[in-house]
Protein backbone atom coordinates (compact mmCIF):
# COMPACT_ATOMS: atom_id res chain seq x y z
CA UNK A 1 0.00 0.00 0.00
CA UNK A 2 2.31 2.62 0.46
CA UNK A 3 3.65 2.07 -3.18
CA UNK A 4 0.54 4.03 -3.74
CA UNK A 5 1.36 6.71 -1.97
CA UNK A 6 4.25 6.89 -3.94
CA UNK A 7 2.69 6.81 -7.06
CA UNK A 8 0.63 9.34 -6.11
CA UNK A 9 3.17 11.93 -5.62
CA UNK A 10 4.87 11.30 -8.69
CA UNK A 11 1.73 11.86 -10.62
CA UNK A 12 1.28 15.32 -8.34
CA UNK A 13 4.71 15.86 -9.35
CA UNK A 14 3.99 15.57 -12.92
CA UNK A 15 1.03 17.56 -12.48
CA UNK A 16 2.94 20.51 -10.92
CA UNK A 17 5.15 20.69 -13.94
CA UNK A 18 3.00 20.53 -16.93
CA UNK A 19 0.81 23.39 -15.08
CA UNK A 20 3.40 25.56 -13.78
CA UNK A 21 2.30 25.41 -10.39
CA UNK A 22 4.02 27.80 -8.11
CA UNK A 23 4.62 24.82 -4.69
CA UNK A 24 6.77 27.82 -2.96
CA UNK A 25 4.71 30.87 -3.32
CA UNK A 26 2.54 32.59 -0.41
CA UNK A 27 -0.95 30.97 -2.17
CA UNK A 28 -2.25 27.83 -1.40
CA UNK A 29 -1.89 25.70 -4.74
CA UNK A 30 -5.15 23.60 -5.31
CA UNK A 31 -5.18 19.86 -6.54
CA UNK A 32 -7.11 17.33 -7.67
CA UNK A 33 -8.47 14.95 -5.56
CA UNK A 34 -6.68 11.98 -5.20
CA UNK A 35 -8.05 8.45 -5.71
CA UNK A 36 -6.13 5.61 -5.20
CA UNK A 37 -7.84 1.89 -6.14
CA UNK A 38 -6.70 -1.99 -5.85
CA UNK A 39 -7.94 -4.12 -8.15
CA UNK A 40 -7.68 -7.24 -6.44
CA UNK A 41 -8.48 -10.75 -8.39
CA UNK A 42 -7.31 -13.58 -5.90
CA UNK A 43 -10.21 -15.84 -5.35
CA UNK A 44 -13.67 -15.55 -5.04
CA UNK A 45 -13.71 -15.02 -1.35
CA UNK A 46 -13.36 -11.39 0.42
CA UNK A 47 -15.66 -8.68 0.39
CA UNK A 48 -16.41 -6.77 -2.89
CA UNK A 49 -15.44 -3.46 -2.04
CA UNK A 50 -13.09 -2.29 1.25
CA UNK A 51 -11.33 1.01 2.76
CA UNK A 52 -7.85 -0.35 3.37
CA UNK A 53 -5.38 1.90 5.36
CA UNK A 54 -1.88 2.70 4.29
CA UNK A 55 -1.12 3.30 8.03
CA UNK A 56 -2.06 -0.74 8.83
CA UNK A 57 1.25 -0.99 6.71
CA UNK A 58 3.56 0.69 8.98
CA UNK A 59 6.10 -1.00 11.56
CA UNK A 60 4.34 0.46 14.74
CA UNK A 61 6.95 -1.45 17.45
CA UNK A 62 7.55 0.66 20.02
CA UNK A 63 5.45 3.76 18.97
CA UNK A 64 2.67 4.98 20.78
CA UNK A 65 1.92 8.09 18.87
CA UNK A 66 0.00 7.97 15.70
CA UNK A 67 1.54 8.31 11.96
CA UNK A 68 1.53 11.96 10.64
CA UNK A 69 0.57 10.64 7.13
CA UNK A 70 -2.25 8.86 5.89
CA UNK A 71 -3.67 7.54 2.54
CA UNK A 72 -7.02 5.53 2.22
CA UNK A 73 -6.91 2.96 -0.28
CA UNK A 74 -10.09 1.64 -2.05
CA UNK A 75 -9.75 -2.63 -3.20
CA UNK A 76 -12.25 -4.03 -5.15
CA UNK A 77 -12.94 -7.20 -5.83
CA UNK A 78 -13.34 -8.28 -9.77
CA UNK A 79 -13.37 -11.46 -9.23
CA UNK A 80 -16.90 -12.83 -11.29
CA UNK A 81 -19.82 -13.02 -9.24
CA UNK A 82 -18.27 -9.92 -6.78
CA UNK A 83 -19.29 -6.60 -7.22
CA UNK A 84 -22.39 -7.12 -9.44
CA UNK A 85 -20.25 -8.67 -12.07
Amino acid sequence: MPIQLMYAAKLYDKYIHQKKLNIYGKKPVSLPVPRLVVFYYNGPEGEDDQLLKMSDAFNQEGDTGKADIEARIRMINVNYGKNGG
